[in-house]
Order: structure tokens, then C-alpha cells, then sequence
């Protein structure tokens, strides 16, 4: 996949580093050091603030 030419940021992130950071199992200071950010690095930051919520339904 390719970033969209008129993209006003773009964040390059590996799979795992991706899941690690939505978990929290990284901060989001290590997330920016693995990370290519380009672009808007208002955009950039606040994509690199995600977290994931998993949910399971009760019984």
C-alpha cells in the first residue's frame, strides 16, 4: 500500500511495533523511534496516540 500523494502526513510503522504500541505494550516515545513519520507531525503524532480496545461479550 502507498501513501496518497496528497496526504498530509504519513506514518510508516511495521506490524508489530504497530500492535505493541496499540496495546501499550510500548510507549509511544519507542512507537516514534521505530516509526517514519512525514508530513503534518500534528497528524503524525495524533495517529501514534492510537489504542486498541479489546472487547469480548459476556456469556
Amino acid at each position: 500500500m502507498g501513501a496518497h500523494a496528497d496526504a498530509d502526513a504519513e506514518v510508516v510503522i511495521d506490524a508489530d511495533t504497530l500492535w505493541r504500541l496499540a496495546t501499550r505494550g510500548i510507549t509511544v516515545r519507542t512507537a516514534h523511534g521505530r516509526a517514519a513519520t512525514h508530513g503534518d507531525t500534528t497528524l503524525s503524532d495524533a495517529a501514534l496516540e492510537i489504542v486498541s480496545i479489546v472487547w469480548e461479550p459476556g456469556p
